[in-house]
């Protein structure tokens, strides 16, 4: 064998160190001088490294390392599992009902208005003194009642059914009472009157007849001049019943009329002291007399009624009576 020369044995002494290494690449470092750990991304080309000393181009790759392994985490604990509580099915109840009527008690021939309330309630029916489905709530008019009537109210759902009721009371209605007054039954022409009265549960009063207007539950009213006999009506009422109140006046009419004399016969004048009237059923026949102060020219009588026969004599201060004036027929009424 020819002897090598030094820089053939550098590169031999070189290519067997890098092998060397490469085959201990995947071995854990020790602390041998000789060995070393190349990095993972060296590649020796010992082909460029002969070609560089005059030798054979022959490329040796060095084996990639081996991945590190992987770091897996901890296993945590697990939690202890806590037991889920099932859902409680809704509960359900019984409807609840209440019923009311407005005004109670009431006045005959009067309304009420029905009031109800339910929770819970699915379908309610009325029944009673009032009928047919209904609903939750509401309110209600009734027809005019003349008795004592019962409202029934039911109402139910999926579990059972709850029934109220209102009882009402119908009460007779309330009498109207009424007096009226004049303080003369009777009176001369032109004279007034007055009127009083008193009323009871009535909520309105109207008068008619010879006065008009409404008019309040009691009170007093002085009349106008009266010329003939009058009648006066006043009737009270309320919602339910009236009452009618009549008073009359009578109104007396002079039953003579004449003009004081001025003078006598002759011309000559004439001092008038009074009169006297004198009257019967039958002509010329007098029956009765009345004497008259002078100051007077109307004179009133209440005489039944009938038809009578008048005459009448004046007398002078000195007491002198004149003669028969001539005979009137009168007709009292």
């Amino acid at each position: 064998m020819n002897a090598l020369t030094t820089d053939q044995t550098r590169i031999s002494v070189c290519v067997a160190l890098l092998l060397s290494s490469v085959s201990t690449l995947t071995q854990p470092a020790s602390a041998d001088v000789g060995s070393f750990v190349l990095p993972e991304d060296f590649l020796v080309d010992i082909e460029a490294i002969r070609e560089a000393f005059g030798g054979p181009q022959v490329p040796v790759a060095l084996p990639a390392p081996e991945p590190e392994p992987e770091q897996k985490p901890e296993p945590q604990p697990k939690k202890p599992e806590v037991a889920q509580k099932p859902k409680a099915a809704p509960v359900i109840t019984p409807p609840t009902v209440t019923i009311q009527a407005s005004p109670n008690p009431v006045t005959a021939g009067d309304s009420v208005t029905i009031r109800w309330q339910s929770t819970n309630a699915d379908t309610c029916y009325a029944s009673g003194a009032w009928q047919g489905n209904k609903p939750a709530s509401g309110t209600q008019r009734t027809k005019p009642l003349v008795d004592d009537a019962t409202y029934h109210l039911s109402c139910s759902n999926k579990v059972g059914g709850t029934m109220s009721r209102v009882n009402v009371s119908v009460r007779s209605p309330a009498g109207v009472s009424l007096t009226l007054n004049a303080n003369r039954k009777a009176v001369r022409q032109g004279r007034k009157v007055e009127l009083s009265w008193q009323s009871e549960n009535a909520d309105r009063c109207v008068a008619s007849g010879s006065w008009k207007g409404n008019r309040p539950q009691e009170g007093k009213f002085d009349t106008k001049p009266l010329d003939d006999t009058s009648t006066f009506k006043l009737t009270c009422s309320n919602s339910h019943n009236t009452a009618t109140a009549i008073v009359s006046v009578a109104v007396r009419k002079p039953i003579l009329k004449w003009r004081e004399p001025t003078s006598s016969q002759d011309g000559s004048p004439v001092d008038i002291a009074g009169y006297w009237i004198y009257w019967g059923t039958e002509s010329l026949a007098y029956d009765d007399s009345a004497y008259i102060p002078g100051e007077q020219t109307e004179w009133w009588a209440s005489l039944p009624p009938g038809d009578y026969y008048f005459a009448m004599t004046t007398v002078d201060t000195a007491g002198l009576e004149s003669d028969l004036s001539p005979e009137v027929l009168i007709t009292v009424e």
